[in-house]
């Protein structure tokens, strides 16, 4: 194990310069290595760090020093550097442009120290998301917009169903994609950096992960709950990116479903009002 002096040592180094956004160490315990450490540092100009050693000497008397240039994906270049330490230990630190990152990212397991810019927790999220093939890039504001109006046009749909056949459809149905648009604008939000509270967390999952949601059909009770979900969701997008997503026939959508939806709650209120003056 890394001794706490030469960790904190490390870390002082790379906290002490602000071109410096992000350090790692990554997970050697399935990895045969001869040396004891690899640390990535991402920063904004990888080759000050081959011109300029004063950062060496600041974690620990340096025994002898190798340094190497890497080229990766034809073109990319990597800075590396070999250290012995007087004190017995050894490391390998590699320096890489900030806007380089994901292929280091897909190598191996890596402990976060470091990360200014949430660089690492959002391309954690993105290349997870990717594994299980879930992953879009998120929109611009034109596709927002388009997106968005194919979410409401599926929600008038599912809301005229509803009336016709009020005992087919369940929230599972491969016929509706609305419970995916809300599962990728919690990605995106995340990947952006955005931070939900826990009353959100459990809302969200609360209707992704109801186990309910195969068996139970759809009810306009449900329905509103998804939309209050995905408006909420879809505001908090647009005030991170400052987009604006409606359009004429959003707004009409949007205010046709409205109607729709008050009108089922007054017929829901009467009928209940109905059995209560029968009992």
């Amino acid at each position: 194990m890394l001794l706490n002096q030469q960790l904190w040592s490390v870390y002082q180094m790379a906290s002490n310069r602000e071109s410096i956004r992000a350090l790692l160490l990554y997970d050697f315990e399935e990895e045969d290595t001869d040396l004891g450490y690899k640390f990535i540092v991402i920063c904004t100009d990888p080759a000050s760090f081959f011109i300029d050693l004063n950062w060496v000497n600041e974690i620990d008397p340096v025994g002898h020093i190798e340094k190497e240039r890497f080229f990766y994906q034809s073109s990319h270049i990597y800075f590396n550097c070999c250290i012995i330490f007087k004190t017995a230990w050894s490391s390998q630190f590699i320096f890489i442009k900030n806007d380089e990152k994901s292929y280091f990212f897909k190598q191996s397991k890596i402990i976060v120290f470091i990360d200014r810019d949430f660089l690492i927790k959002s391309e954690r999220i993105r290349i997870e998301a990717m594994n299980f093939g879930q992953w879009k890039e998120p929109p611009i504001e034109v596709e927002l917009r388009a997106l968005v109006s194919d979410f409401y046009e599926e929600i008038l749909q599912i809301c005229r169903l509803i009336k016709q056949q009020p005992f087919y459809f369940t929230l599972s149905s491969p016929e509706f994609c609305i419970e995916w648009t809300i599962v990728h604008f919690v990605q995106w939000l995340s990947y952006f950096g955005v931070c939900f509270s826990v009353d959100e967390l459990q809302d969200i999952n609360a209707l992704i992960n109801s186990p309910s949601k195969v068996t139970e059909v759809i009810s306009f009770k449900q329905l509103s709950k998804y939309i209050q979900l995905a408006t909420h969701l879809l505001e908090l997008y647009c005030d991170y990116t400052n987009y604006n997503y409606q359009t004429p026939q959003i707004v009409l959508l949007k205010e046709y479903i409205d109607i729709i939806l008050r009108q089922e709650n007054v017929r829901s209120e009467g009928y209940k009002m109905s059995l209560v003056r029968v009992n």
